[in-house]
């Protein structure tokens, strides 16, 4: 998969916050996705003593769930970590895994936020605009926004809200774990 969209990732914290704001506004939330056929799911890891960031792509055939491919690209960090600003550091290695992906998704889930961001533009915002795929992130943290307890059985979930604004929402995973 080729990118839709370029980016300059060699930026300061104050030149990402704003690349953020210009793009955000080329956020979809309406429903354009269609039949899915295939999905794929990504994350990142670490290699901190290397200095690199190490991206995993895992594309599946939809509903059956059969892996069709996995990929996985190693880029230099060049980012600092910084909350709110993944995608400035982890966007590079992330876009070479998926230009080794044939199996272009239909749906993409990212383990970063999304929508529920403080300037509503998320890794997961940035990499669906990217590549010009539906796109949800799934984090494990709030950035931003209220939520009340889903109930305990798996499944169940509560929305997120933010000035007023639904902007994602807290799922149970599992029965009787944290959300």
């Amino acid at each position: 998969m080729k990118p839709c969209l370029s980016t300059r990732w060699d930026v300061t914290p104050a030149e990402a916050r704003q690349i953020q704001l210009s793009l955000r506004d080329r956020v979809e939330l309406r429903d354009r996705i269609g039949k899915v056929r295939c999905v794929a799911g990504a994350d990142m890891a670490l290699d901190l003593a290397e200095g690199q960031a190490i991206a995993g792509v895992v594309v599946y055939r939809y509903p059956s769930m059969e892996e069709l491919e996995r990929v996985w690209a190693r880029r230099p960090l060049s980012f600092p970590y910084i909350p709110g600003l993944l995608s400035f550091r982890e966007m590079p290695a992330i876009l070479a895994a998926f230009e080794r992906v044939r199996h272009e998704p239909d749906l993409i889930f990212y383990d970063g936020h999304g929508y529920a961001h403080p300037r509503r533009f998320g890794i997961a915002c940035h990499l669906g605009v990217t590549l010009d795929r539906p796109t949800i992130g799934c984090a494990k943290s709030r950035l931003v926004g209220q939520h009340g307890e889903p109930r305990a059985e798996r499944g169940n979930w509560t929305p997120i809200e933010d000035k007023g604004e639904r902007i994602g929402a807290v799922l149970r995973t599992r029965t009787n774990v944290k959300p």
